[in-house]
């Protein structure tokens, strides 16, 4: 079952290279995943009245390049796997002669909302995502360790523009904060993002910055309590 979507990079999702920005790389995945859900009928309201909710684990996306700004695209997702309580997607970004500029992996979890529970994945919901073959990529572990020396960077509190419909902070911006911690001309070919607790309009958040020779990971921290979530970008 694949779904995708057939765009052109605007200006306005461009970033200072003249490249779609990670944050719309993220954006565009989302959004598939998204649209493939809606299309299904099992979209965010029709899930909301069973009292069921897909919520986002983790990504691991690999980076063949980003596409300019004005370049023609084309974003896909697809379902690969079913695992008790998890989901697992694939996702590519690519130009319109195959070219693959972008290709990952995602994590999901199915939560029963009233409970806050992870809820084993009913038949019903297998039925209706035909599952395909995974893309040709060595996944890395969704878990990312954090630990050892680090540089705090500046606080900053959740605004109102970072907060979607479930009202929470929305899974692209949490990639965004972290890539602005990043020191300037850090290159990188994978992004692993894993998410660990929902930030909400008005929290403090506080980056611990951990680097090491081929990668730096962000850990995105509230003033006490569990992690919002950690990214990690690889050379």
């Amino acid at each position: 079952m694949f779904t995708s979507i057939d765009s052109r990079v605007r200006y306005s999702e461009a970033d200072e290279s003249d490249c779609l920005s990670v944050k719309g790389v993220f954006d565009y995945l989302q959004d598939c995943c998204t649209f493939q859900s809606e299309d299904a009928g099992q979209g965010v309201e029709a899930l909301q009245k069973q009292h069921r909710a897909w919520i986002l684990a983790g990504w691991h996306l690999k980076f063949n390049r980003l596409p300019a700004m004005g370049e023609q695209i084309r974003a896909f997702t697809w379902p690969h796997r079913f695992r008790e309580y998890f989901a697992y997607r694939c996702h590519s970004i690519e130009s319109p002669d195959g070219e693959l500029m972008v290709i990952g992996n995602s994590e999901w979890i199915f939560v029963d909302t009233e409970s806050g529970r992870p809820k084993k994945v009913p038949q019903e919901q297998k039925d209706i995502y035909t599952l395909e073959k995974r893309i040709d990529m060595p996944f890395r572990n969704r878990r990312i360790v954090c630990k050892g020396d680090f540089e705090e960077g500046e606080s900053f509190t959740i605004r109102r523009h970072q907060i979607d419909t479930n009202g929470h902070t929305n899974n692209a911006q949490y990639v965004a904060m972290a890539a602005d911690c990043l020191p300037e001309g850090f290159a990188f070919n994978e992004i692993r993002v894993e998410y660990r607790h929902e930030a909400v309009l008005g929290d403090l958040v506080i980056p611990r910055i951990y680097k090491g020779d081929d990668k730096i990971a962000v850990e995105l921290i509230p003033e006490e309590g569990k992690a919002f979530a950690a990214v990690e970008f690889i050379r």
